[in-house]
């Protein structure tokens, strides 16, 4: 219990110091990729358990479980972290870990513990789905909102002129 909320608190802070580090001019902005963002999602999802097996067989019982909360709570949202859209990443994450708080909290004996943990399994896979598979939209609402666009002096060789070059990113 006491690790969950410590991850879930270095989450939430770890998460608000980057996204408010990343914050720049909209003319600096690049466009996201989908395919990238749902590769994050994706991969931040299946490998904790992968590397949580790896470090539990190793003996290292607090980080197996670190990483194993990561992967459970974090994980799927992550996609759309990259895509800056903070309201889906902390929807997803929030309805996650306020699942695992109140099975955490209510069903520490074995009465109820099979619905509950039915209810808790329901709940992580289908915000998990609904965050791997809103993905995309968070990075085409990204894309739209940060059309760049930008002028530059450029040298035309085969014209052997001097010119502007207008760069549409969107």
């Amino acid at each position: 219990m006491k690790n969950l909320i410590h991850s879930v608190l270095f989450i939430i802070i770890l998460s608000n110091c980057l996204y408010s580090q990343n914050i720049n001019s909209a003319s600096s902005k690049t466009p996201k990729s989908k395919i990238l963002a749902s590769t994050i999602g994706i991969t931040n999802t299946i490998a904790p358990p992968f590397l949580g097996y790896y470090l539990e067989k190793n003996q290292k019982h607090n980080l197996a479980e670190w990483v194993m909360w990561y992967g459970l709570l974090a994980g799927p949202s992550m996609g759309n972290y990259y895509a800056q859209d903070m309201k889906r990443f902390y929807i997803g994450t929030g309805l996650r870990t306020g699942t695992a708080l109140l099975y955490l909290n209510i069903f520490n004996d074995n009465e109820g513990e099979d619905v509950a943990v039915g209810v808790m399994t329901t709940v992580f896979l289908t915000t998990a789905i609904w965050n791997l598979w809103k993905t995309p939209k968070s990075v085409q609402e990204y894309n739209d909102k940060n059309i760049n666009l930008s002028l530059a002096p450029c040298y035309l060789p085969q014209s052997r002129s001097v010119g502007i070059a207008l760069n549409l990113n969107f």
